[in-house]
């Protein structure tokens, strides 16, 4: 019973991580980036939008991708891909939030309220985007769970063990004694 404890933990979270990444890491930053550009297009927004839609998208698709090695890498002979997904999920986080925090300092300044309550633009965007900080999170955890989980740990040193015996072994013979 205590050895399938985590790993129910493990698939919960795994199901967490993928539900989170759909809404949070794929549909609302597509979304803001489409109504960016789209605004841009229509003369509504200066150009300098185009390219936090550009680097919105980029971050997303940067994230969703890190989602998906995040999967590939909890097949124990797939560690590496979790390196590389950590990598690849914090490029894509810090894109995203790097151009929220752009962009909120540029509505704050330009744009009034909406609607009859005048909330700021810039927090119903913050709404919107940084509960992206979830799927970050938990691909962060399901990552670094899996690089330090025991058969990582033994598949790893036993290929670093494999490779040790093959460069040490005696090189076979070209010519024959005859």
């Amino acid at each position: 019973m205590k050895k399938q404890m985590p790993q129910v933990v493990r698939i919960l979270l795994i199901i967490l991580l993928l539900l989170s990444a759909v809404v949070y890491a794929l549909f609302m930053p597509q979304m803001s980036a489409a109504g960016w550009q789209y605004n841009v297009d229509a003369g509504n927004y200066p150009q300098l939008f185009a390219a936090f839609a550009a680097w919105m998208r980029i971050g997303s698709v940067l994230l969703c991708a890190a989602v998906v090695l995040c999967l590939l890498g909890q097949r124990v002979r797939f560690w590496l891909c979790n390196v590389i997904s950590l990598f690849c999920g914090g490029a894509g986080f810090a894109s995203c939030m790097i151009v929220l925090s752009r962009f909120m300092a540029y509505a704050d300044q330009n744009f009034p309220g909406m609607g009859q309550t005048m909330q700021p633009v810039s927090s119903m965007y913050r709404d919107r985007l940084l509960p992206m900080l979830l799927p970050f999170a938990l691909l962060c955890v399901l990552c670094v769970w899996q690089l330090l989980s025991y058969d990582v740990q033994v598949y790893r040193q036993g290929k670093h063990e494999e490779k040790r015996r093959r460069e040490e072994a005696e090189a076979p013979k070209i010519l024959s004694d005859q």
